[in-house]
């Protein structure tokens, strides 16, 4: 009778075992699959859903917390000129080069970043001082500006960054933020590019570095290479 107990007993114990082993493989199987939902295949940076779910959560902590808000808008200087330059294949690489050194210059576990879609970048820092977004915006600046677009010392990246930085009132929204950093990015593009707007005023980069400006001075720079 003892054993038949014993019996019995391993038995249930083997299907919770099993049954709570299912369980978790098909919670490790969701989660793959809602974070490949929210995440950038190509730079495995949230994607526009990623952002809009994080950023929703993240904006109501720092209204609540009257925490600062700095959103940096970031695009790639002439983007399309090097997909129709040097191929797909390069514009890729070139994205994948970018996401990681905005990585390494916005480690806070509280830094959100993001890519929106083509060559724009979305970050989000709080908990910070205007002058530091600043501060961290031209770092970033400079740091892409040393990415070698191809094998010519000439040729470097450059990107125009606008930044929108304020302390969340109670009706803001994320989108007010986009709205608010894109108009200071599309002020950045026309005072020359490779460089910062705040509040319409320009921040050049540290480097300052010439960048090329259309497609056709891509070539010229090419071939500026061939002869060195």
């Amino acid at each position: 009778m003892l054993l038949c107990n014993i019996s019995t007993l391993l038995v249930s114990v083997r299907i919770a075992r099993n049954f709570i082993h299912m369980l978790l493989c098909e919670y490790k199987t969701m989660s793959a699959l809602a974070l490949e939902a929210t995440t950038d295949h190509l730079t495995q940076l949230f994607n526009r859903k990623g952002l809009e779910q994080t950023l929703s959560t993240a904006l109501n902590i720092c209204k609540r917390e009257r925490k600062l808000v700095g959103v940096l808008l970031i695009d790639i200087d002439y983007f399309k000129s090097y997909n129709d330059t040097l191929g797909h294949l390069k514009g890729d690489h070139i994205l994948q080069q970018v996401a990681l050194q905005m990585k390494s210059c916005f480690k806070r576990e509280s830094d959100i970043i993001g890519r929106i879609g083509g060559d724009e970048f979305l970050i989000f820092i709080q908990d910070t001082e205007d002058e530091k977004v600043i501060n961290m915006a031209q770092n970033l600046l400079a740091s892409l500006s040393q990415l070698k677009v191809k094998s010519c010392a000439n040729q470097c990246l450059s990107v125009s960054i606008g930044i929108e930085i304020s302390i969340p009132d109670k009706q803001d929204t994320i989108n007010d933020y986009y709205n608010r950093a894109d108009k200071e990015l599309y002020y950045a593009k026309k005072n020359g590019r490779n460089c910062i707007s705040h509040k319409h005023t320009i921040v050049k980069n540290p480097n300052d570095l010439q960048q090329p400006t259309e497609s056709s001075d891509l070539k010229i720079l090419n071939t500026k290479c061939a002869h060195e």
